[in-house]
C-alpha cells in the first residue's frame, strides 16, 4: 500500500494536512499504477508469501515464515520462492514445517492472522499430502522414544575403574 510518504507529498515543509488535502491525495494514489510481479498487477487479491503462511498459521512469527521461505523449505508452484513474493488466489504451495509436508492451493489471501478455524479456510490440501503426513505422524507415534544409552560423563565409579586400567597399562 502506497502512503504519502512514499510519494514524497510529506517531505515538502510547507506542507500541513488538510482535509481537502487528504482527498486529493486519495485522488493521487487511486490513478497510480502499481508495481507489477511477473505481468500480474499488485492488487488486493494478492499478499506476501511470508505474510500469508504466518496468517495461515505454519508459523508463528513472520520471521520463522520468511526464515523457512529464505531456507528452501516453501516452494511456489513447483520453485522456490522468496519472503517477498507475491502470493494469488489458485497457487500451489509445498510447504515443509518439520518432518511433514504440506501440499496446499491457496483459496484465498489475507493479511490478517485470525482463528485456526478461519486460517484452515485460507487453503485446500491436496488428499495425497494429507494422506503421506497422516502415515508418517502415525509412523512417529509407534517409532520408540530414545533412550539413554549409557554414554557422556561417567560416573564416579566408572571414573575410577578407568583409572584403575590406565595404571595398570603403564
Amino acid at each position: 500500500m502506497l502512503l504519502a510518504t512514499d510519494l514524497g507529498i510529506l517531505n515538502n515543509e510547507r506542507y500541513s494536512p488538510t482535509e481537502n488535502s487528504v482527498v486529493e491525495v486519495k485522488r493521487m494514489l487511486a490513478g497510480l499504477i502499481l508495481k507489477t510481479d511477473y505481468g500480474r498487477p499488485m492488487t488486493d487479491d494478492a499478499v506476501r508469501l511470508d505474510r500469508w503462511l504466518w496468517a495461515a498459521r505454519f508459523f508463528k512469527t513472520r520471521a520463522l515464515a520468511a526464515a523457512a521461505v529464505a531456507g528452501g523449505k516453501v516452494q511456489v508452484n513447483g520453485s522456490r520462492a522468496k519472503p517477498a513474493k507475491q502470493l494469488h488466489v489458485g497457487d500451489s504451495l509445498r510447504v515443509r514445517v518439520g518432518p511433514y509436508d504440506w501440499m496446499l492451493t491457496v483459496r484465498a489471501v489475507t493479511e490478517r492472522r485470525g482463528s485456526a478455524r478461519d486460517a484452515q479456510l485460507l487453503y485446500d490440501e491436496a488428499a495425497e499430502g494429507r494422506a503421506n503426513r497422516e502415515r508418517l505422524a502415525e509412523a512417529h507415534k509407534i517409532a520408540p522414544a530414545p533412550t539413554y544409552q549409557g554414554k557422556g560423563r561417567p560416573t564416579k565409579k566408572e571414573r575410577r575403574e578407568l583409572q584403575r586400567l590406565e595404571e595398570g597399562e603403564d
